[in-house]
């Protein structure tokens, strides 16, 4: 399925690898997060290449729904109780300069990517406490904000919490304008890193640094992301003949809806779940109805899913892969707010490249390990995994497992395809990887 953006810009295609190359830079994952990081290395005169498994922004860019905000969900008030005020103010900062970053390069480069600076509210159906909580946190991290009673949703909101000056765009318009120049190639799957090495099937590349952004880690161990990160699933609607809304939107409650204007069209979001978890289907279903009951006369003209990485808590890992990789850097973990945290990873990889620390490097870090912040989520997440492999174990001959580390797989039925509730891998239905960690097709 295309989302209204793979219909706004074709990207430029790009060549495959061929034969063995030297570089500064390695960056692994050719989605925006790895651009950005690219981009902004070679403006500081590095030699970087990206080498991207598909095409350009054919993951998880291609189904965002492109807010740029530093509100995500209620979040200042979860940070400031696990991890004190301090770090809300640093989380706040980071995100809030993410956007003046990607206006200042959009002003400078005349990037006409439809970039609309406007409110982000998240709203509750149910009460006030949370999000007058949520207003103290964030005003204390340094947010501009306000609550307030009334909204233009045709919903019965109970209490909201706007934020100002936030942003929305179309990435692909906005990528397209920051690809020339850079060193990139298509169709180049990284099958292993090793000695400062990134080896294809096409050719090795070598490099002083490495950078991995390739939405899920690839590399088992050292890193242990599969056993901290897990993949969750959400589903977007465009509608036409909606209304054009003051602000964009997110519910308090996790299973509510998302929505965002893009020109004409109306953006709805909603169904989040653990990828590997919806045999049935109708999430898709749902939000149709629920959207054309609250705005009687639109029409459904596009339809999509997306795939997110979800740390134990909320905070993405940015920075060094491990405490034993010299020189090799992770993003990921952006948990739904990809377009901001984008942003903020390219600049603290930077950071560590160039050797000038970003004062968010501490609180981003992948080797951040609390189990008071993430002990609870950590044991769930290894719950599931540990029952999902288990059915891989026992897996009669002819139902697939997963070539990652054979996991039993489940099929979507909303998206037809085969998917992984341990670390998220997908699969169409020849086997052929869609999402990783799983870098081959699947087992049966």
């Amino acid at each position: 399925m295309n989302s209204v953006w793979t219909k706004s810009k074709e990207l430029p295609s790009f060549p495959q690898l061929s034969g063995d190359i030297s570089v500064d830079v390695c960056v692994v994952g050719g989605g925006i997060a790895g651009l950005l990081t690219a981009y902004k290395l070679t403006k500081r005169g590095y030699e970087v290449c990206v080498l991207e498994a598909e095409t350009v922004c054919s993951g998880a860019t291609s189904m965002t729904t492109a807010k740029v905000t530093s509100q995500h969900g209620v979040i200042y008030s979860k940070i400031e109780n696990t991890y004190g005020e301090e770090a809300a103010r640093v989380y706040a900062a980071a995100n809030q300069n993410a956007i003046i970053e990607y206006d200042r390069i959009i002003n400078e480069k005349g990037i006409d990517c439809d970039w609309v600076r406007i409110p982000h509210t998240v709203f509750s159906l149910k009460g006030s406490e949370e999000l007058i909580n949520e207003a103290s946190s964030a005003r204390k991290a340094g947010i501009e904000c306000e609550i307030i009673k009334n909204t233009d949703l045709p919903l019965p909101v109970a209490s909201a919490l706007r934020f100002y000056e936030q942003a929305m765009f179309d990435p692909f318009k906005f990528v397209c304008c920051i690809l020339p120049g850079l060193r990139v190639f298509e169709h180049t799957r990284v099958d292993e890193i090793k000695d400062g090495m990134c080896i294809t099937e096409k050719g090795k590349v070598s490099a002083k640094h490495i950078v991995v952004t390739t939405h899920y880690p690839f590399i088992n161990t050292p890193g242990w992301y599969f056993a901290k990160v897990h993949q969750e699933r959400s589903y977007v609607i465009a509608l036409e003949n909606a209304p054009k809304l003051e602000s964009m939107y997110r519910d308090a409650d996790p299973a509510g809806l998302s929505l965002r204007n893009y020109n004409d069209l109306l953006l709805v979001g909603a169904g989040d779940h653990r990828t590997g978890e919806n045999p049935k289907g109708g999430y898709y279903e749902d939000l149709e109805k629920q959207a054309l009951r609250l705005f009687n006369g639109a029409k459904v003209v596009c339809k999509w899913s997306n795939q997110d990485c979800i740390t134990p808590d909320i905070i993405p890992f940015v920075g060094e892969y491990s405490k034993n990789t010299d020189n090799i850097y992770v993003a990921t973990g952006f948990n739904m707010w990809g377009m901001s945290n984008s942003m903020v990873s390219a600049d603290i990889i930077t950071g560590y490249i160039t050797g000038e620390p970003h004062f968010a490097a501490e609180l981003y870090s992948g080797q951040r390990f609390d189990l008071g912040g993430m002990g609870k989520e950590l044991t769930r997440h290894g719950m599931t995994s540990a029952k999902c492999l288990l059915k891989g174990v026992t897996a009669k001959k002819g139902e697939p497992v997963c070539s990652h580390m054979g996991c039993k797989l489940c099929r979507n039925g909303d998206d037809d395809t085969w998917e992984c509730a341990c670390h998220g891998s997908r699969f169409d239905n020849k086997g052929n990887v869609l999402n990783g960690p799983a870098q081959k097709p699947f087992e049966v």
